[in-house]
């Protein structure tokens, strides 16, 4: 084997560890470069020789280097969230200071639409419709805050006057509901499914 040969041999290495990690991670529900480390740890366990695990070591290095560039240019891609609203009352501008960075891998996120219905004993479920990256994301909750519920009536039908149920403004009531949805780990973890499946394409 000439030295292009073995230069091509190792790329194709290196090319199916990658898919394999790519694989894992999925399976397993981890990040990249956790299931990368996965990997070297079980070919570590099989290797016999200190030359194999040599070689283990200096190819993972180059697989965990190549994942860390790749999320590096994932995370410039998606660095600044373009936020819009479809629904009554709320701004872009809320969705920007309500999650203040708390997003990852987030393009675009808009919510289109917020529903409160009574669901009984004191209850009322919420339901908040979001686009992320250009997919529909519903989340459902409870909650038993009448006084937000109120003012969140109020607010919608365009009734609500400052300092009523104990909100100074509109904006205090628009987060506060925003709070009750607390919708960042669903929007996350979508997210996170969407950047897994560009991986695998």
């Amino acid at each position: 084997m000439n030295a292009r040969q073995a230069v091509q041999e190792n790329e194709v290495i290196i090319n199916h560890s990658i898919a394999r990690a790519k694989r894992v991670m999925k399976v397993k529900k981890i990040t990249l470069l956790e299931a990368a480390e996965y990997g070297k740890k079980c070919e570590m366990g099989d290797a016999v020789t200190d030359s194999q695990k040599v070689a283990i070591d200096i190819r993972y290095d180059e697989v965990i280097k190549r994942i860390e560039l790749e999320n590096e240019a994932l995370i410039k891609k998606y660095a600044a969230t373009n936020y819009d609203s479809r629904a009554h009352k709320i701004t872009g501008q809320h969705l920007s200071q309500y999650f203040d960075g708390e997003l990852s891998n987030v393009l675009d996120l808009e919510i289109y639409h917020i529903e409160v219905r009574f669901s009984g004993h004191g209850h009322y479920t919420i339901i908040a419709e979001f686009i992320v990256n250009d997919e529909k994301l519903k989340i459902k909750t409870t909650t038993n805050n009448m006084p937000l519920i109120d003012a969140w009536k109020s607010l919608m039908s365009d009734n609500y006057e400052e300092g009523e149920d104990g909100y100074d403004n509109e904006d205090e009531i628009i987060e506060s509901m925003l709070s009750a949805i607390n919708p960042e780990d669903r929007i996350n973890n979508l997210a996170k499914e969407q950047v897994w499946n560009k991986e695998e394409e």
